[in-house]
């Protein structure tokens, strides 16, 4: 009997000892939790910063999409579009995961609107579908349509997803001037 409660003791210190902290497990319940709050800056064309009720800034990846770096072709459109659309209104996200940054990823919706920054900038040509991160059939046929159509990046006779320009570039790179 007395070996069966030692093993029992030793089994929850080592339980104890190697579950994640209390507040990443509380993290992982929250993190699909929508956030609310109006948008307080737009790094790029797919991120951007949300203060919520309680004045916590929550930084917001836009899900399913990946816009141009800011140095890149297309870049500071992109920033300029969901600066337009979104700085200083109120807006909602569909949080879908958190990112190897700690970056909410999401779906935004502006002012109630039925739809999302994310889709706007396809519809415009202003970013590619994340295929690797989506599933919705749709955004990868709004993306034809503006490609087809030649807007934004799509002007370009072959312009360059992102995610191969920062593996020419670097993913912190400086822009010049």
């Amino acid at each position: 009997m007395r070996a069966f409660s030692l093993l029992v003791l030793v089994s929850a210190l080592l339980a104890l000892a190697f579950a994640p902290p209390a507040e990443a497990r509380s993290k992982a319940r929250k993190r699909h939790a929508a956030v609310s709050g109006t948008v307080a800056a737009v790094a790029d064309g797919d991120t951007l910063t949300v203060v919520d009720k309680r004045a916590r800034r929550i930084i917001i990846r836009l899900a399913e999409i990946d816009a141009p770096e800011r140095c890149q072709p297309y870049g500071g459109q992109a920033r300029k579009l969901l600066t337009e659309l979104a700085l200083h209104r109120a807006v909602k996200v569909e949080v879908i995961d958190i990112d190897q940054y700690g970056r909410r990823v999401g779906k935004v919706s502006v002012d109630g609107a039925a739809e999302t920054v994310n889709r706007i900038l396809l519809r415009r040509g202003l970013a590619w579908v994340y295929a690797s991160y989506t599933q919705d059939a749709t955004l990868k046929t709004l993306e034809r349509e503006a490609a087809a159509a030649r807007l934004g990046l799509w002007a370009d006779k072959k312009p360059q997803p992102p995610w191969q320009w920062r593996k020419t570039h670097g993913v912190r790179m400086r822009c010049a001037g």
